[in-house]
């Protein structure tokens, strides 16, 4: 019998990682996912894409590793009650849910899996007191071809901590929702109203956050549970991939702005669900990874198809995204001087500062856009 297209597929692209043979253990949860879903018109262009970029994937994010192994969703054996958790629990079940890279980027790509971002936002005066829940909803069941997301945005403000402002530490950004409306609710109605959230959703949801398994386990300690046999995806963890470094920055504004996506109001709950997802669905483009990813080498900027070896984590290259800003400019836009690094009383929002016209900087910029 010949072979199905998305058979072969899954065959070419664990084949192309070294820690995986073709027909070698893979996680359930991909496993069950890949086989049947690929067999669109995107099909052909996509294969290779996903093929290149898992070959030249840091071994150390993808599922083949031995750490990896370890902790792959399948073997997630007794998941605990999504109503009976206890913050311990929901930290230990989230290093096994998290998905590695290669996981994650192939998943996303079968459009398949609804994606919910969540983002909390707390008083910086009191640790645990809850202000906001900031949560961002990908459904690529109605836009599976589409060229720009549809995201849906909930933004859920505690009535009981609504005179609590941030400002000193943490910009104030609570009132400056971009996405829509915002809702002011008590925290039982909060915390029936994202458990009817997820029951609705169902099992076929991806969890996505920015160093997600702090926010799960304070909403946990809150009494609201998310529930424990979703897969999660954390974008710090996509981030670290691209760099190469795990000391790297890895702010959700840093990020943004490496990659040249406008900004407005982060520390607001459901700006930064939003602008999460929104990096997620960059950082998870094989095609955006294989194509815009440059690192520096000897004063050149070689693709990045070539990974360094393991034993040169200290000495990586600098990472350039296609037509991206520097270090430099983002720090400037940041107010970060050697004056002024510990400055209290953070503005909610940066500029970056204006620059004299140079034709020869226009014009490398042009030229790095069409190559």
């Amino acid at each position: 019998m010949k072979p199905s297209t998305s058979s072969k597929l899954q065959r070419a692209i664990f084949k192309a990682s070294k820690d995986i043979e073709p027909d070698g253990e893979i996680s359930e949860a991909l496993k069950l996912d890949i086989s049947p879903h690929l067999d669109t018109a995107v099909e052909p262009m996509l294969k290779p894409e996903l093929i290149k970029f898992i070959a030249n994937l840091d071994p150390a994010y993808t599922l083949g590793t031995r750490e990896r192994k370890l902790q792959t969703i399948g073997r997630i054996a007794n998941p605990v009650d999504d109503r009976k958790s206890s913050t311990k629990g929901v930290v230990k079940s989230y290093s096994k849910r998290k998905l590695s890279i290669d996981e994650a980027v192939v998943l996303l790509q079968l459009r398949k899996c609804k994606l919910i971002s969540i983002d909390i936002e707390e008083w910086e005066r009191a640790r645990n007191l809850l202000t906001e829940i900031g949560i961002a909803m990908y459904n690529p069941q109605y836009q599976r071809f589409s060229l720009f997301p549809h995201i849906v945005t909930e933004h859920l403000v505690i009535k009981e901590h609504l005179d609590k402002h941030n400002g000193r530490y943490v910009p104030d950004a609570k009132d400056k929702n971009l996405t829509g409306e915002s809702t002011i609710l008590s925290m039982s109605q909060a915390r029936a109203t994202v458990h009817e959230l997820f029951d609705k959703l169902g099992k076929d949801t991806v969890i996505v956050g920015h160093g997600v398994s702090g926010d799960l386990s304070i909403l946990d300690s809150l009494g609201i549970h998310i529930p424990a046999d979703l897969k999660i995806i954390d974008t710090q963890s996509l981030w670290y991939s691209i760099s190469g470094n795990k000391n790297a920055k890895s702010s959700l504004g840093y990020i943004l702005d490496r990659f040249g996506i406008p900004t407005a109001f982060l520390h607001n709950g459901a700006n930064d669900a939003y602008y999460t997802l929104v990096v997620c669905l960059m950082m998870a483009s094989p095609d955006f990874r294989n194509s815009s990813v440059f690192r520096e080498r000897n004063a050149k900027i070689s693709p990045a198809v070539t990974t360094p070896s393991d034993d040169d984590v200290t000495n990586r290259e600098k990472v350039i995204i296609r037509c991206g800003l520097d270090d430099k400019a983002i720090s400037v836009k940041m107010g970060r001087s050697a004056s002024n690094r510990n400055k209290r009383n953070p503005s909610p929002n940066n500029f970056f500062q204006p620059l004299n016209y140079n034709s020869k900087r226009f014009k490398s910029r042009i030229d790095e856009f069409l190559k």
